[in-house]
């Protein structure tokens, strides 16, 4: 019986040796990301964005490409509502908030130089080609090369238009989506666990 009794003994202290060890690597883990500094450029799947009394989720982050400018642009997500957070930094940093909209266009020509929208004018300011990457494949976008154009109205509203999968005279998938230039300083930032909210891993 006391050969037994050591056995089981031994047996327990093994297991909560092992649960300690799990427990600790776990809590060092979430140390980690608590003490990881977070900017604009290096937000990840599960972060926090704090803006306008909204806690926005990281979802997924794309990285376009053109040439050797590339810029980001994050799916953020709050219960059924998502919005595209796009950070480029040239001259100036520019943080943008938008939206997708349904715009009747059509892909028998190239969009226009200027597009009226809820009343107000946007002009095209800049069109090109991007080689398009995804963090975490959360998207319903084909990427791959897009063609985009962006236009302005004003000194804080844009408008995208964005042409995957085709070429500008035809055939292929678009996206439009509409929003506001807005102040990094006005997000604040939250690290996360890494996990998507919105969809299993």
């Amino acid at each position: 019986m006391t050969g037994i009794f050591m056995v089981l003994l031994l047996l327990l202290l093994v297991i909560v040796a092992f649960i300690g060890v799990q427990r600790r690597s776990a809590l060092s883990r979430h140390q980690v990301e608590a003490d990881r500094t977070l900017t604009l450029f290096d937000l990840r799947v599960g972060d926090i964005v704090q803006h306008d009394a909204t806690d926005w989720v990281v979802e997924d982050r794309l990285v376009y490409r053109q040439g050797e400018f590339s810029w980001l642009e994050y799916l953020l997500r709050d219960d059924d509502r998502s919005v595209w957070l796009v950070v480029n930094e040239d001259d100036n940093l520019v943080v943008t908030l938008e939206h997708e909209i349904d715009l009747p266009l059509s892909l028998d020509a190239k969009p226009p130089s200027q597009l009226e929208v809820d009343g107000r004018l946007y002009r095209l300011s800049e069109r090109g080609t991007a080689d398009v990457t995804a963090e975490q494949r959360r998207v319903n976008r084909r990427l791959g090369a897009c063609q985009f154009f962006d236009y302005r109205s004003g000194s804080s509203a844009v408008l995208s238009i964005e042409l995957w999968g085709g070429n500008s005279s035809g055939a292929g998938e678009l996206e439009v989506t509409i929003g506001e230039r807005i102040r990094p300083l006005s997000l604040s930032l939250l690290p996360g666990d890494g996990q998507s909210v919105y969809r299993p891993s």
